[in-house]
């Protein structure tokens, strides 16, 4: 029975002492992170997740360092890794939006633009409150000239944040594209008195011509 005891308080102590290790790594993480050292973060991240590798934020945030030193392939293997060990481990299932999220908005940067349509519509459906997913989704949407597909969206992250100034903006170039001058120009002005300063120049070049 002591034998027994004994052997229980080693394994207990030391998966006491890796999920230590790892918080410990992971906070030094995001300690670099936070002062833009992303070189230094992913070391941590790295660390973190070799002593522990069924935390699906590790990967998720090592991630998010990788997108800011612009590895964006690299960020998105890791954003593929958090969802794999999310849905490996029953993880928590909101943490899959922003997984997600940060998937597509990565795959978007690299013109992947139909599989960033995809993660962006996964993260939409854990959680549609958000404009900036609305407003991604749109971009791409746009990218590949479904462009009433992209008015749509680009008017609901409006209806989430009327304040969000370059969907007006965007919104108003989709409808020039389609000859709906009026509503391009009422976008633009809109995105101007929220601070756009670039809604002004497509004011001046597109909206001001006397015919």
């Amino acid at each position: 029975m002591k034998k027994q005891i004994s052997l229980f308080c080693i394994v207990i102590s030391l998966i006491v002492g890796c999920q230590d290790e790892y918080e410990k790594f992971e906070d030094l993480g995001d300690s670099k992170r936070k002062n833009k050292d992303y070189e230094g973060a992913i070391i941590e991240y790295t660390n973190a997740i070799k002593s522990n590798p069924e935390i699906s934020d590790l990967y998720n945030k090592r991630g998010m360092a990788k997108d800011s030193k612009m590895d964006f392939q690299g960020a998105i293997d890791d954003y593929t890794n958090a969802l794999d060990v999310a849905k490996s481990f029953r993880q928590e299932r909101n943490r899959r939006e922003y997984y997600y999220f940060n998937r597509g908005t990565s795959r978007y940067i690299i013109s992947d633009y139909a599989n960033a349509i995809k993660d962006l519509t996964e993260s939409i459906w854990y959680d549609s409150d958000d404009y900036e997913k609305f407003y991604y989704r749109a971009l791409c949407k746009a990218a590949l000239t479904d462009y009433q597909g992209a008015i749509d969206d680009f008017t609901k992250s409006i209806d989430e944040d009327a304040r969000h100034s370059d969907s007006y903006l965007e919104r108003g170039m989709i409808y020039y594209k389609l000859n709906q001058k009026d509503k391009a120009c009422s976008d633009w002005s809109k995105a101007g008195e929220l601070g756009e300063a670039k809604a002004y120049d497509k004011i001046k070049e597109f909206c001001n011509k006397v015919p």
